[in-house]
């Protein structure tokens, strides 16, 4: 917790800083050309909301624009789908003359932004390879396109589309430069795409006072730092902002896989979901990543037979072996819900606008825990949305090595099979305490904090997958489950646990094993009593029946016996008796009746 609010106290001062910033930057702009920040902020507003069907600016998006307006270079660190994509239009809002030079990626994020962009009234292109011609250089040459989407090869390697940026004339009309998915400076700038540390280049093109604007929802301090060394930003008199990026509406989950690439079964939880007697009959909208193009081709195989025939083209795959037309095709219907699981790599990893996204699962564990964060960033774009995120663990990320090899680093700290980052790591195992959530991890690692004050997160505390249990393989929770004889630190080692790990965290699991025996002997005693219970009970009212059965027994015999006796005490009555006086008003009834029946028929007669 104290991390946390150091975070957060860390936040308000950068925040704080910011605003004093852009505070000097306007005043020295009202007194250099009488310029008015309110107007300028109700215009950005008025035209926003005008282009985007009503929707409202939120104020940090005006304060980054009005940065980039002042010609303050600008970092914004934000999680996916906040926005922060917005702030890299809106000062054309006001100066619709200018043009805004984007570095994108990947071509399809090209692609998405170009179509987003021309749909609020601007006039977009991507430049790349597939898409570079003649008529395109002229068009470019002749400002036709005021947002222009590119790549850092493109800028820097590509001669005649680097000959326009070089030209005096057009950079004269360029507002700045954005470098989007801006820990790709970091990620890729050493050996997979070299030319990402080279794009400090770009300022030598365009005059002084043209400001750059770096973005991601990744950036740990050190990466940061190092992304504004290579664009050669000053940190003290640029506007910084960090709204956080943890995203509080995806709840967070560690698998332990038993094996490593083979096992493909891991993902088999992921059809799961929709079943009727054992029957896949609807798949939810997942995106698996993978850093191996052959293992996900090997699960498009696995999982498309555990479908049945009707689900099966359900599930497609997208890499960099698919044309560019394909990959729009793959992209274009897993965003309209016809593709419900998309197994990908990094190629679908960052940008794209995908809003129906409801789980991630990221297949073994990735290279650092920043890569992470931004791939389980697809999951939930949409802020009501309750999303998954599933980092599935393969075993070697905790064996250790064997000691031949030498298991001890020279700090003192294990060797495993596996090289994991530092970050990743602390991600992945348990608190020492067990009370801190992986959030709090994250949050060191990417000087995060600022969002989370106030949100109720999904895993927080019913869902939450932050226990010991994440860190014990399953053949160990078997014998956890299963065995009475575990009741030392050696019996943990003995079961197969990592003796890191017990030294670390056995004394909690000792804890928790002792805790839960007793609550499983309270209920089995409970239950033994319970039991006792009943039966006594229903002994009890057996008995019952059987004496009021037995008494009534008795008193009716009794009565028998009564019945009897009083009939032998009763003499019989010798001679006639004589008439009783009720046989004697019958006669005389009789005799009455007789006189009245002829007068009757003599009336009827009459009549007649």
């Amino acid at each position: 917790m104290a991390l946390a609010n150091s975070c957060i106290e860390n936040h308000e001062a950068q925040y704080t800083h910011a605003k004093a910033i852009l505070e000097c930057a306007r005043l020295q702009a009202q007194r250099d050309r009488d310029y008015n920040s309110r107007t300028t902020r109700n215009q950005i507003r008025e035209e926003f909301s005008k282009r985007n069907k009503g929707l409202v600016a939120y104020g940090w998006q005006i304060d980054v624009a009005e940065a980039l307006l002042l010609g303050l270079d600008a970092s914004v660190i934000a999680g996916t789908g906040s926005g922060k994509t917005m702030p890299f239009i809106m000062p054309l809002f006001i100066k619709d003359s200018q043009r805004v030079l984007i570095i994108s990626p990947l071509n399809s994020l090209e692609e998405d932004q170009v179509s987003r962009f021309n749909t609020m009234g601007l006039s977009a292109v991507a430049v790349n390879g597939d898409t570079y011609s003649d008529q395109m250089h002229k068009e470019i040459q002749n400002g036709k396109y005021n947002v222009i989407l590119t790549s850092p090869e493109m800028c820097l390697q590509h001669d005649r589309f680097r000959s326009i940026l070089k030209d005096p004339k057009f950079a004269s009309t360029l507002l700045h430069i954005v470098i989007d998915e801006a820990h790709c400076v970091s990620q890729w700038g050493d050996k997979f795409r070299p030319i990402y540390s080279q794009l400090g280049t770009l300022r030598s093109f365009v005059p002084m006072h043209v400001p750059m604007l770096i973005t991601s929802a990744t950036l740990p301090p050190l990466v940061l730092a190092q992304v504004r060394s290579v664009v050669h930003m000053n940190a003290q008199d640029s506007f910084h902002l960090n709204l956080g990026t943890d995203r509080h509406n995806i709840a967070w989950f560690v698998k332990h896989m038993r094996a490593g690439k083979s096992d493909l079964e891991s993902l088999d939880f992921a059809l799961r979901r929709h079943a009727v007697d054992g029957v896949i009959t609807e798949l939810t909208q997942t995106m698996v990543f993978f850093d191996d193009i052959n293992v996900s081709l090997d699960a498009l195989k696995h999982l498309r037979a555990r479908l049945p025939p009707i689900l099966r083209g359900q599930i497609a795959t997208y890499n960099s072996r698919r044309s560019s037309k394909s990959k729009r095709r793959i992209l274009k219907e897993f965003g309209e819900g016809k593709i419900k699981i998309l197994l990908t790599t990094e190629a679908a990893g960052m940008g794209c606008d995908l809003p129906h996204v409801q789980r991630v699962v990221q297949f073994m564990v990735p290279p650092s825990l920043a890569i992470w964060v931004q791939r389980a960033g697809r999951a939930g774009r949409n802020p009501t949305m309750r999303a998954e995120a599933y980092l599935l663990v393969q075993p070697t990320v905790f064996q250790e090595r064997k000691k031949k090899e030498g298991n001890v680093l020279d700090d003192g700290d294990t060797k495993y099979c596996k090289d994991v980052e530092a970050g990743l790591r602390t991600w992945i195992g348990p608190k020492e305490n067990g009370t801190e959530c992986r959030r709090d991890s994250a949050a060191e690692y990417l000087g995060d904090g600022a969002r989370r004050k106030g949100f109720l997160f999904l895993e927080h505390l019913p869902f939450c997958s932050r226990s010991l249990i994440a860190l014990l393989p399953p053949t160990i929770l078997t014998k956890l489950a299963t065995s009475q004889k575990i009741r030392t630190l050696d019996a943990l080692v003995d079961a197969g646990w990592s003796r890191i790990f017990v030294k670390r965290h056995g004394a909690v699991v000792l804890k928790q094993l002792h805790e839960l025996d007793i609550k499983h002997q309270n209920e089995k005693d409970k239950v033994a009593e319970e039991k006792k219970s009943q039966k006594l009970k229903m002994a009890l009212e057996k008995e019952r029946k059987r004496v009021e059965e037995r008494e009534a027994k008795q008193l009716r015999r009794e009565a028998d016996r009564a019945q009897k006796e009083n009939e032998r005490k009763i003499p019989r009555p010798r001679g006639r008796p004589p008439k009783s006086s009720l046989a004697r008003n019958s006669n005389e009834a009789n005799i009455a009746l007789t006189g009245i029946v002829p007068l009757f028929a003599i009336t009827n007669a009459d009549a007649l």
